[in-house]
């Protein structure tokens, strides 16, 4: 009987986390509507911090599910020291392995979003390089025909100094 409970809380687990992952996958494409105006830091940095509290909620039920699963283990006799959820769950319930599969595929999916954020990222990244490496240039050159201090004397650089 303990079994059985210890199993439907595991699924409820399995759903909340399949729930969690779902949220997740959502502000992942709203990365993909990300575009060039002058709010994008402000954008970028809180959707990262959204993305970083629903990573620490699947961080919290995680722990549950592992806890639920040595529990199970112990009381079924399973042997294993070191247990894998996304191995042993599929053994315990059938349900859940349908819902394991499917943590999987939005799993891959938010790697996928991820990665185009990423890349989206890093262009800009090195498009705001490029616009500074352009200011300095702009500085030097700006420096060499404008110097700050007044030269008493004139100095021709192409002929020697006797």
């Amino acid at each position: 009987m303990l079994t059985r409970n210890m199993i439907a809380d595991l699924d409820l687990c399995l759903d909340e986390q399949i729930c969690l992952y779902q949220e997740l996958l959502s502000l992942a494409k709203q990365g993909e509507s990300l575009t060039d105006n002058e709010d994008l830091l402000i954008n970028i940095q809180e959707l990262l911090g959204k993305r970083s509290e629903k990573i620490a909620q699947i961080h919290q039920v995680q722990e549950q599910l592992v806890s639920l699963c040595r529990d199970i283990a112990k009381s079924i006799g399973y042997e294993k020291n070191e247990i894998n959820i996304y191995e042993f769950v599929p053994l315990v319930s059938k349900n859940a392995d349908q819902k394991v599969q499917e943590i999987a595929r939005l799993i891959k999916e938010i790697q996928t979003k991820d990665e185009q954020l990423s890349l989206f990222i890093s262009e800009k990244v090195e498009g705001i390089k490029q616009k500074i490496k352009k200011v300095q240039v702009g500085i030097k050159s700006n420096k060499a025909y404008e110097p700050s201090t007044i030269q008493g004397e004139g100095v021709f650089i192409d002929q020697k100094i006797k």
